[in-house]
């Protein structure tokens, strides 16, 4: 029943809304670095010793283990400790918003069919009774394409293993790329063990560090890239980037 999962959405995204916006991101604890500890670890702002795939949040002014991004909806962060609970936010948020605009299409449509006549008339005849429920299902339109949006992103994070900021800023990071300068990935396991690593609470959460030093020690760059991965898609750019350049170029006349 669309009706009845549209409630439960509705009743539940609230929830999932201040859990998100409560639990802790992953906060680093400040004034951990010690003499010795590696320089490229160091926040300057925490003074804390920062361990891989963290980063400093000017916002919340402090650095956030697995960063991902922050989230001026919810006000907090988004990292190891709350990405689970912000990926089910957004989701349920995202369903409930399609069932809205589901129901209020049938609505109109029953309703535009007990009328006789043009079609046109009968449309502006049930608008004008219902100018609310149109308007409502406008926003939730207007609205839910941004939100599948995140979902579709939050979604390729997980299956690919990466975080929005290590995607927008990869070729910052030199656990993000192979001896030849490109794309590696040392965390991506596949969809299925990627998915399950982000759905964990944040004290199951793999050691990071550890996981791109074997990496490193085993020579993993010139493996397969698993499917649905960033790796992929960058490769599929390049390639259709290429193809793109050979149709446009004038041949040379002998």
């Amino acid at each position: 029943n669309l009706c009845a999962l549209e409630a439960f959405c509705f009743a539940i995204t609230p929830f999932l809304h201040v859990k998100t916006a409560m639990t802790d991101p992953g906060f680093i604890e400040k004034s951990t670095y010690k003499e010795g500890d590696c320089r490229e670890r160091l926040c300057t702002v925490c003074v804390a010793h920062r361990p891989l795939r963290s980063k400093h949040c000017h916002a919340c002014e402090r650095c956030v283990a697995r960063f991902d991004h922050h989230c001026p909806v919810v006000n907090n962060c988004v990292g190891a400790g709350n990405q689970r609970w912000f990926m089910m936010f957004i989701t349920s948020m995202l369903i409930g918003q399609i069932c809205f605009v589901v129901i209020s299409a049938l609505y109109f449509y029953r309703e535009t069919s007990k009328h006789d006549g043009s079609t046109f008339w009968a449309i502006l005849s049930v608008l004008n009774g219902s100018l609310h429920v149109a308007f409502m299902a406008f926003i939730q339109v207007v609205f839910g394409m941004g939100n599948a949006f995140l979902v579709a992103r939050a979604g390729f994070g997980a299956v690919a293993n990466l975080t929005v900021n290590e995607g927008m800023n990869h070729f910052r990071y030199k656990y993000l790329s192979d001896n030849k300068g490109g794309y590696f990935n040392p965390f991506d396991r596949g969809c299925c063990v990627n998915c399950v690593q982000f759905m964990q609470a944040p004290y199951n959460q793999p050691d990071w560090d550890e996981l791109a030093q074997v990496a490193d020690e085993r020579g993993d760059y010139n493996a397969p890239k698993p499917w649905l991965s960033y790796g992929r898609l960058l490769g599929l750019q390049q390639y259709l980037t290429n193809k793109t350049k050979g149709m446009w170029q004038t041949p040379r006349r002998e």
